[in-house]
């Protein structure tokens, strides 16, 4: 008895041994009959991430997940969160998923993948909402994916309520604009882009930020086909990144009129109340007697973007709004990996393609309720295992990280690839001479890029990566644009254009 409004005993903690402080192999964490795990604790205070001990699971073929049952019975309402602290040991990419159950059966269940880019300590976590009180307990899992590396555990928390287990960093966006080059016409799809910031002392979990069209600085959307919204990926401190997105311009908006591109950190209602990041879109009427309206008669592309149209490879950039008529390109988007896929099935196979026969799943970023998922799922046996700058690839898993725009490298190495170029046999007289300025350090792009320009498919002058004075560029690392794409490929692939 005390007079005092203190409680008198520690919390108590849902998960047995949480951080792994007792005895010598994780006590209280449980593994399915089917998975043999090595795991043991190591007493090493420096190394841990709190205390003097951490676990540390190998995993093998026949190592698959730990759990921890706890027995409260969820009830209708609930929202249960699950983290712990995990770091790869091997500092290589490396995929670890957390997973929480509402149990008996029937069960409900939510997963949540991550991957680890350091050897670094990184916080994870999971959410479940119960919607309905027919369960009986609770379970927490986390699993792991990558054979031959040594995962570290410690400070698990199990939480009967929405709050982050995780520290919250603090999001800020510092950058807000349109990639360059792009016209805003009537009908248009533009790409932009958006640097966040994690501002805090904590690593930043994963979220979200939305982007619209308004008619005013700091308006409300103004259509729902002109919004998006991107996802964050988990940010360390003072750390910054760089999304791409593409926004929508509705058919029907006015010409000769201003609007405004705004974006904000948030989930919830549109507050536009708040000073808003935004940009002013000035937007152009898109008319012309030309197949496209945004590729005048005399533009450089324009004989390899009409005979793209001719043979079936595009209708476009807003073909799938309506039967084509008086669309735009949008020469300038930027290119993204799924169009690339698009236009190279369809040079293969003739503008009348369209992928057929049961979704494959070639790739774990990839499921076949996404869009163009077939396209992507048929591109795979043509392309086979390509690996992309920007698109990590972990340990016998591949992605295709539909969210990050190709590359100029890549996309000059993927039609490489298609035509089956082998860099150490191609003709000396046209690679004798390195061509562009800007790839000595990067050999194989280098060797292709000199071959595709002596061949005529890379073009003399490219307005997207204009000389600067010092001699011709090639800039393998900016994106790609919709227009570098159609017109490497149809004077790779047309006879129309082959040199």
């Amino acid at each position: 008895i005390a007079a005092t409004n203190k409680p008198l005993c520690p919390p108590q903690d849902l998960l047995l041994n949480p951080d792994f402080e007792q005895g010598t192999t994780p006590v209280g964490w449980a593994q399915h009959a089917n998975s043999e795990c090595l795991s043991t604790v190591i007493q090493e205070p420096t190394a841990a991430h709190t205390g003097e001990q951490f676990a540390r699971v190998s995993k093998t073929a026949t190592c698959y997940s730990l759990f921890q049952d706890i027995y409260r019975e969820p009830k209708a309402g609930d929202t249960a969160t699950f983290g712990l602290w995990v770091r790869g040991q091997d500092a290589k990419p490396t995929r670890v998923s957390l997973q929480l159950f509402g149990l008996d059966a029937p069960l409900t269940t939510n997963r949540a993948d991550y991957f680890l880019t350091d050897d670094g300590w990184t916080c994870v976590q999971v959410q479940l909402h119960i919607e309905e009180s027919i369960y009986r307990y609770w379970r927490s899992e986390i699993y792991f994916h990558d054979d031959g590396t040594d995962y570290d555990l410690d400070s698990a928390q199990f939480r009967l309520d929405e709050k982050s287990v995780c520290p919250q960093g603090s999001y800020a966006i510092t950058g807000l604009d349109l990639v360059p080059g792009q016209s805003a016409v009537v009908g248009a799809t533009l790409s932009g882009r958006l640097t966040v910031v994690n501002t805090g002392e904590h690593p930043a979990p994963a979220t979200q930020t939305r982007y619209w069209l308004a008619d005013s600085k700091q308006g409300p959307p103004l259509h729902s086909e002109s919004m998006g919204s991107l996802e964050l990926s988990t940010l360390a401190a003072e750390e910054s990144q760089l999304y791409y997105f593409d926004l929508r311009l509705p058919l029907d908006i006015e010409s000769d009129k201003a609007y405004y591109l705004l974006s904000e950190l948030s989930t919830g209602s549109i507050d536009t109340t708040t000073d808003l990041p935004s940009i002013r879109l000035q937007i152009e009427p898109c008319f012309g007697e030309t197949i496209f309206c945004d590729i005048p008669d005399g533009y450089w592309a324009q004989p390899e973007a009409e005979a793209a149209y001719a043979a079936g490879v595009t209708g476009g950039c807003r073909s799938d709004a309506q039967a084509y008529h008086n669309l735009p390109f949008c020469p300038n988007q930027i290119l993204w990996p799924e169009q690339m896929a698009v236009f190279f099935l369809r040079y293969i196979n003739g503008g009348n393609y369209r992928p057929v026969g049961r979704f494959q799943s070639h790739y774990i970023d990839v499921t076949e309720g996404q869009n163009f998922a077939h396209w992507i799922d048929a591109f795979y046996p043509v392309i086979g295992d390509f690996a992309r700058a920007n698109c990590l690839q972990i340990d016998e898993t591949r992605r295709f990280c539909p969210d990050q725009p190709v590359l100029r490298r890549d996309l000059l190495l993927a039609i490489g690839r298609i035509l089956d170029i082998d860099l150490q046999q191609i003709d000396s007289p046209l690679t004798q001479t390195t061509h562009y300025v800007d790839l000595q350090d990067d050999p194989a792009v280098e060797t292709l890029a000199s071959y595709f320009w002596a061949k005529r498919i890379l073009p003399d002058m490219d307005p997207n990566c204009p000389d600067q004075g010092f001699g011709p560029r090639f800039c393998g690392n900016d994106v790609a644009r919709r227009v570098d794409a159609i017109v490497w490929m149809a004077r790779a692939f047309s006879s129309e254009f082959s040199n």
